[in-house]
């Protein structure tokens, strides 16, 4: 039904990179360890054990298995100034032993690279890959990502341009579409749903000297689904673009909101769905209250890539509320709510996901933290009329090196 291709370049050459890039020795030095006083470096690894319980990690619907777990991740970061330039990269792996699944072991891993160049007191030229390999969900993914950023910032306005590829494929062993009943909640991620998306997003602020700013944010896309095969009856290749304009509110640097619509324009190569549009109200709030707190509220609309059996892409609604609290100088907490609702083009489901997150961080000595997090998440899909639930609680420490 599918077919695979022989390569895929851009994959491949960020996990090649990375692969070279990590397996390169590095010694951890201080300024002035080397003949040039510009160069500085730094690496700094950690470990982290953790343990909780997990109400419904699959998802289920119906049977949710509940499961005490331990989890133990190592990691590290490193940078190195050389000049104007800032090299960096981090890498992290986690591995979930869960008591009481059908699958008790699971794990993801991550690791990017990082580029820099402060070209002069108004120009910054960023560039970075990264991947992620999830055996956390039973349906297996490895994601890449990379991306070029060009900012420039002077006191009258400030551009950003930005290119960025997200590629998704596929790892489990069963690459088939199950039934239309399971796969209300449970769709696998298959060859089907493998997509290569290069985005490239330009971002204008003018008038800065003033309380009100006028922005302009413009973004176009192709979502390349290339296991396909020719002519397919139902196709989810598209192209789009999107534009938001607005204004930024800033009274003083404790209080700014971006306001503005956005509009989504989506071209599809399906033969009953073949186009989408819409538009919507778009906010962003960054607001400090008090020294230690900070809150930040978001609202947006856009079109994403569907996970529905029968989707072609989805019109997704996001909104989002959440503070940051620092309590002395080693004590952190963190409360966040975000509501989505996803419509995908093409099917008749209609999912509200609601998600809660609560961390708590206490650090006794400057390379050790003791944490807690709570996640709750509610998902209902309204056209079959179902819908599941699931909860997180997790205590732990980390120790950095």
């Amino acid at each position: 039904m599918f077919k695979r291709l022989n390569s895929v370049s851009y994959p491949m050459a960020c996990l090649v990179a990375a692969v070279l890039f990590f397996a390169t020795p590095v010694k951890n030095a201080q300024a002035g360890d080397t003949d040039d006083a510009s160069r500085t470096m730094t690496f700094n690894p950690y470990v982290d054990v953790s343990t909780g319980y997990d109400s419904n990690l699959d998802g289920l619907v119906s049977n949710p298995t509940a499961s005490g777990f331990v989890k133990v991740e190592a990691g590290f970061s490193w940078k190195t100034y050389v000049g104007p330039q800032l090299f960096s990269s981090f890498g992290k792996i986690r591995n979930f032993d869960y008591n009481n699944l059908d699958v008790n072991n699971r794990y993801d891993l991550e690791a990017a690279l990082g580029w820099r160049l402060k070209i002069d007191d108004n120009q910054t030229l960023k560039a970075g890959a990264s991947f992620y390999r999830d055996h956390i969900a039973l349906s297996k993914a490895d994601l890449f990502d990379s991306f070029i950023d060009y900012r420039i910032s002077k006191e009258q306005y400030s551009l950003r341009l930005k290119g960025k590829i997200h590629t998704e494929l596929n790892t489990s062993a069963d690459g088939a579409i199950g039934s239309e009943t399971i796969d209300v909640f449970n769709i696998s991620r298959n060859q089907a749903f493998d997509y290569h998306r290069p985005e490239a997003t330009l971002n204008l602020l003018m008038l800065k000297q003033l309380p009100v700013q006028p922005f302009f944010i413009g973004g176009i896309y192709h979502a390349n689904y290339f296991h396909e095969v020719a002519a397919p009856v139902l196709t989810r290749e598209a192209r789009g673009y999107y534009t938001i304009g607005g204004a930024r509110i800033k009274l003083g640097n404790d209080f700014r909101v971006d306001l503005g619509m956005r509009y989504n324009r989506r071209f599809t190569q399906d033969k009953l769905v073949t186009h989408g549009m819409s538009n919507y109200f778009d906010g962003r709030l960054r607001w400090l209250p008090f020294e230690n707190l900070k809150i930040t509220a978001g609202v947006e609309r856009k079109f994403s890539e569907t996970t529905a059996l029968f989707g072609v892409f989805d019109d997704v609604k996001i909104y989002t509320l959440g503070a940051d609290w620092s309590l002395r100088d080693n004590v952190l907490l963190h409360l966040s709510g975000k509501k989505e609702v996803k419509d995908p083009f093409g099917d008749d489901l209609l999912y509200t996901i609601y998600t809660l997150k609560a961390t708590a961080s206490y650090r006794p000595k400057e390379q050790l933290e003791i944490y807690g997090e709570f996640l709750g998440k509610f998902v209902d899909e309204e056209f079959f009329n179902e819908n599941y639930e699931r909860y997180t609680i997790e205590v732990g420490v980390r120790m950095n090196f």
